[in-house]
């Protein structure tokens, strides 16, 4: 396995989600937010191939200085553990490490080791979407978690009663970390795919997760779109709330009616039904 990069920022706590939503959508994968510090990690690989302009303008931009560690695998391993704690959404979904004791009083579980992939439910982006998942049945219905990280909302979907589950990422780290955690959670996947929309099988989905950058869902709701099942649902995360009128827009132009808008910090998720 290859080599990651941490960046190490000195950032209020306040600005912090304008840069992880700016960050992201460069290309970095992780983070770990302190108080006044950002840790943004990155594949070797994937920095080689980063707009290195976009990322000077971008540090430039918000007056943004930083050190670089590089870490082999096992350490991203003590990072995490050292920085994952138990959290618990709408007092029913308790998700936690391995290492972590179970805790019967709630009624939903998942156990998340996520390594290099982005999703353990501490993000708002994955919590607004498993928040809402708390209170919906997925009984008999086929999902579609694109860009799943994880793996964590299609394995959620899992458990609550879904009869097809296909994942897909387009880093070979969150494929193989998907595989872990089904095999964690005791679920089981039709299909976890590395790759974009190419990569998606020939069917229809009744429920399309996309928790991505807002660029990435611009330029695949068209495709996304073709997959939805006649009353399909997306539901769509990874931006923040200065780009909600921009996304509801670009549902609207692919034929979503929005039905329902959540957020969490600065961070929005969209729940949209097909026209």
């Amino acid at each position: 396995m290859q080599d990651y990069l941490a960046f190490h920022f000195q950032v209020a706590a306040e600005f912090q989600d304008v840069i992880i939503a700016g960050l992201y959508d460069l290309g970095f994968e992780s983070f770990v937010e302190e108080d006044e510090k950002l840790q943004a990690f990155i594949s070797q690989s994937d920095w080689n191939q980063i707009d290195q302009e976009a990322f000077k303008w971008f540090c430039s931009n918000h007056g943004l200085s930083y050190q670089i560690i590089v870490h082999n695998p096992k350490d991203w391993n003590a990072i995490w553990e050292a920085n994952f704690q138990p959290i618990v959404l709408a007092n029913i979904l308790r998700i936690r490490a391995p290492f972590h004791s179970a805790d019967p009083s709630y009624s939903d579980e998942l156990i998340i080791a996520p390594k290099m992939a982005f999703g353990t439910g501490h993000h708002a982006t994955t919590a607004l979407i498993l928040e809402w998942m708390t209170g919906e049945t997925f009984n008999g219905l086929s999902v579609l978690d694109f860009g799943c990280g994880t793996g964590i909302l299609g394995i959620y979907a899992r458990k609550k009663g879904c009869r097809n589950l296909v994942m897909i990422d387009i880093e070979p780290q969150a494929v193989e970390n998907a595989f872990e955690h089904c095999e964690l959670n005791h679920v089981h996947a039709d299909a976890i795919l590395e790759g974009s929309a190419e990569v998606i099988p020939a069917q229809l989905f009744d429920i399309i997760f996309a928790n991505i950058t807002r660029n990435v869902l611009e330029e695949l709701l068209p495709k996304l779109r073709s997959h939805c099942a006649e009353n399909g649902k997306l539901i769509i995360s990874g931006f923040l709330k200065q780009d909600e009128l921009f996304m509801i827009s670009c549902l609207e132009k692919n034929q979503f009616s929005v039905k329902s808008t959540f957020q969490k910090e600065d961070w929005i998720a969209i729940l949209a039904d097909v026209k």
